[in-house]
């Protein structure tokens, strides 16, 4: 088996492109990889692709970006290539690119080298805002009048309901992990926070999404496995959070509700047609039948506490 020996060369560049908070760091590194044969081996000893994965090169969607004893940690090697430099297959090239992982809410500082750091709890951590939309059922219209918009003026419930547009926000958390396990994953997905986080009451925010990149990481003392993780953490835009909401409206409600309760129907103004209307919580009909109705919450989710595991 032939061996290897990496040399960094001093040819190194960088591209940044922008476009509108955008930005896209590319980092382009060469090494040279010198091939020593044994006195039985030949030519067709060398493979291409055991230079390309010796010891001492950069890993495709591993590595992070290191110079000068220092590191770019969200720059992470996409590709590499390799070719001969000389006839005897015994000296190679191996040109390495690295890119930026996270390019949204970013700019150039974002992208400097750091000093390696002690731990991977020392490493950065990148928040990322991502807007979006949804819409929810209003009852009453958004003028001074508070006009009711769920009915029409003869008091029939419309059967497309006005909806209102509101904002969503959510935040993409990259950090560094030493280690996770899958069963971890899975019991941080689809969680709440189980008390105050960013300022917000519990069960306002939502892990929707995670996605986990196994790493490797120059520290101080020397590489060591990692995983960068992203969290996608949803606020909810609704007055009680990710609770499901449930509005108070059927076509019928309880009268005596107990032992001796009575159900009756919801009526419209002609005789024998069934119609629906608002009622309380403990499923009587409500005496206000204008305006909103009233909500039931339930929890269908778990909680966790963000802050044993969150950095930012």
């Amino acid at each position: 088996m032939p061996t290897f020996e990496v040399f960094e060369e001093r040819s190194q560049s960088l591209k940044i492109t922008g476009t509108d908070d955008s930005i896209k760091t590319v980092w382009n590194k060469d090494y040279a990889v010198q091939v020593t044969l044994s006195g039985t081996e030949t030519l067709a000893s060398i493979d291409a692709y055991d230079v390309m994965t010796a010891t001492g090169l950069p890993t495709v969607n591993r590595s992070i970006y290191q110079v000068n004893n220092k590191i770019i940690p969200f720059v992470i090697c996409r590709s590499k290539t390799c070719k001969p430099i000389n006839k005897a297959y015994t000296r190679w090239t191996v040109s390495t690119q690295f890119e930026s992982t996270i390019k949204q809410n970013n700019d150039e500082a974002n992208n400097a080298p750091i000093a390696k750091p002690a731990s991977i709890a020392d490493l950065p951590v990148r928040v990322v805002p991502v807007f979006g939309e949804t819409e929810k059922v209003i009852y009453q219209d958004k003028s001074d009048l508070e006009v009711e918009c769920a009915r029409t003026p003869a008091k029939n419930w419309w059967t497309e309901p006005v909806m209102e547009k509101i904002p969503t926000l959510a935040l993409q958390i990259t950090q560094y992990e030493s280690y996770i396990s899958y069963e971890t994953l899975l019991d941080r997905k689809f969680k709440v926070n189980d008390d105050l986080y960013r300022g917000q009451a519990r069960f306002d925010w939502l892990i929707t999404e995670i996605e986990p990149t196994e790493v490797i990481v120059e520290l101080a003392s020397g590489p060591t496995q990692a995983v960068q993780i992203t969290y996608t953490v949803a606020h909810s835009p609704h007055l009680y959070g990710w609770k499901e909401d449930r509005a108070l409206i059927d076509s019928q409600y309880l009268v005596n509700p107990g032992a001796n309760e009575e159900i009756k129907l919801f009526q419209n103004d002609q005789p024998g047609t069934k119609s629906i209307g608002f009622i309380t919580i403990a499923g009587e009909q409500r005496g206000d039948q204008t305006g909103a109705p009233d909500y039931i919450q339930y929890e269908q989710y778990d909680d966790i506490d963000f802050s044993s595991f969150l950095r930012a």
